[in-house]
């Protein structure tokens, strides 16, 4: 579903896998261990895979552009967390969303929490936590600068 290419973009980063192992072969991997057919056990079997990977215990940033619109609500964040949930993110992950319109963060964290589904309530807490929101133009270098340097404190 949506969780499943965000995944293979974090997969594919590198050339080479840590283990040697190729994108293409971890992309097979990914593809039957999410597929909604298989069960949570073979989901976890990728969650364990993925633990081995350096972006999992490094920083990790992601920005969403557009993150006050319709699409960031109802299927960007939604799958940021089903990755966040089935543990296909590392849990120190900062997402960071950027739009014009000027929200506070609690606004924005109700927000994009409305659509979130599955999961228990403390992990819904936890992802939304680590949620964070920056309000400036697209055409702004000035704002791109500042998100920059927030992104690096």
């Amino acid at each position: 579903g949506l969780g499943l290419g965000l995944a293979l973009a974090i997969v594919e980063g590198g050339a080479t896998m840590q283990n040697g192992q190729s994108p293409a072969s971890a992309r097979s991997m990914a593809m039957a261990s999410v597929s909604p057919a298989r069960s949570r056990a073979s989901r976890s079997s990728l969650s364990m895979h993925c633990a081995e990977e350096e972006f999992m215990t490094n920083a990790l940033s992601v920005v969403v552009l557009g993150a006050s619109g319709d699409l960031a609500k109802k299927k960007t964040y939604p799958a940021l967390y089903d990755l966040f949930v089935n543990d296909l993110l590392p849990r120190h992950v900062t997402i960071c969303g950027y739009a014009r319109s000027h929200k506070t963060i609690e606004e924005f964290r109700a927000r994009i929490g409305e659509k979130l589904a599955g999961g228990t309530d403390a992990e819904k807490a936890e992802f939304l936590s680590r949620c964070e929101y920056f309000s400036g133009g697209y055409d702004s270098q000035e704002k791109f600068t500042e998100l920059a340097g927030r992104l690096t404190e």
